[in-house]
């Protein structure tokens, strides 16, 4: 019924009635509904992204230590289990770039 509601509009209606709901919580109430969809994906498949950080690809490493930055900067993803992989890309020879960027994420974030 919540879906129906969503859909024909009468959620949209009800929240321009009220005038104690300025835009930036009804963008804020958005952001975090996407936010906990992601997260809870994440968390449950946190463990296959972690084990990507080994692939042999450079491309899919570097791809991967990126997700991870953008995720701890959001908050989405525990800093301390992403730390035993990031201190292990320190030893990626093959790529300077992934070395840099997981250091920057273990000083930073």
């Amino acid at each position: 019924s919540e879906e129906r509601r969503i859909e024909s509009g009468e959620a949209k209606e009800e929240m321009d009635m009220k005038e104690s709901i300025t835009t930036s919580v009804k963008i804020s109430g958005d952001q975090d509904g996407d936010s906990t969809l992601v997260g809870g994906v994440l968390t449950q498949h946190s463990s296959r992204l972690y084990k990507l950080t080994t692939n042999t690809s450079p491309a899919i490493r570097h791809a991967c230590v990126e997700l991870i930055g953008h995720l701890l900067r959001q908050g989405l993803i525990n800093p301390m289990e992403t730390v035993p992989y990031l201190l292990a890309l320190q030893g990626d020879v093959g790529s300077p770039l992934i070395r840099q960027l997981a250091l920057k994420l273990l000083i930073k974030e």
